[in-house]
């Protein structure tokens, strides 16, 4: 080769190369949706989740928001205590269920309702609780009693839901379309 045909040979290389890296992105990006982004499988174990608890919000209209829920594989069956809150401007409501000491008993399910300010407040003193407690105690007691503390509506149930949708799907959908809520997802042990 000569001086002359090396920049012209290194011009080729790069030209093919831009194209060969242009095709590749614009064939990753149309083949990923935005609802397709995220994925999550929560761990269990009554040890591991009180040290490693996951509490998780997810934002949007209440379509968006179940979309994301139903990418979220919760294990909820495995678990001994999980809780759902939803939230919009100005008011919340929850559900705790826990599973029974006996598989012969059925699961107890904690409800509220109540003013914004209200849901904000246990989701703090939550995650102040979580913090303090470093898994040192059961995340899922001590849970339960800051839920107590807003007198929610006991009762009992031997379905306990299996995924996100069918433990609080009823409370989503009633939401309007239009509406921005916020649903947090507290997976505790």
């Amino acid at each position: 080769m000569n001086a002359k045909s090396i920049p012209h040979a290194m011009q080729r290389f790069l030209t093919g190369a831009m194209l060969i890296a242009i095709c590749g992105l614009s064939g990753g990006q149309s083949s990923c949706t935005r609802e397709q982004h995220f994925t999550a499988v929560s761990t269990i174990g009554c040890r591991l989740s009180s040290w490693a608890p996951e509490v998780v919000s997810f934002y949007g209209d209440p379509k968006k928001v179940m979309d994301k829920l139903h990418h979220f594989d919760m294990k909820l069956r495995e678990r001994r205590m999980y809780m759902f809150m939803a939230e919009d401007a100005s008011s919340a409501e929850l559900a705790l269920f826990k599973r029974p000491e006996s598989p012969s008993q059925q699961w107890t399910v904690l409800r509220w309702k109540g003013p914004a300010a209200r849901a904000r407040r246990l989701r703090d003193d939550e995650a102040e609780q979580i913090m303090t407690n470093q898994g040192k105690d059961c995340v899922g007691k001590q849970t339960e009693n800051l839920v107590k503390e807003l007198n929610p509506v006991q009762s009992v149930t031997s379905d306990p839901p299996e995924t996100a949708d069918s433990a609080f799907g009823d409370v989503i959908s009633r939401y309007p379309a239009n509406t921005y809520i916020r649903i947090t997802v507290f997976l505790l042990c």
